[in-house]
């Protein structure tokens, strides 16, 4: 059986976005342009189970999702530092606590 066109970074980007947002197979090919079965096949090379209920297909929620590249600790940590700060800047922390 002869390949597709390989998906780009920003389709497979695309794709986990709309499985997050809990879209169904149908769903996410008919969004994307692509098959159902091109969708399939690639939620389940990206280790994510494809389930099947009658004539709906899902994808199990049960499984996390990784970027291919991970923070290190102290970048995640400067991250979260940033964010809170910049909450603390426009008063919402203060005066939540």
């Amino acid at each position: 059986m002869p390949k597709g066109v390989p998906w780009s970074k920003a389709e497979r980007d695309r794709l986990l976005s709309l499985r997050i947002d809990g879209l169904k197979v149908a769903e996410i090919a008919s969004r994307m342009g692509k098959t159902s079965q091109a969708v399939m096949k690639k939620l389940e090379r990206l280790g994510l189970k494809v389930v099947q209920c009658g004539k709906s297909t899902s994808t199990t929620t049960s499984e996390m999702i990784l970027p291919e590249e991970l923070f290190t600790v102290e970048e995640a940590l400067k991250i979260q530092a940033g964010a809170l700060k910049a909450l603390e800047t426009r008063g919402s922390l203060k005066q939540r606590f």
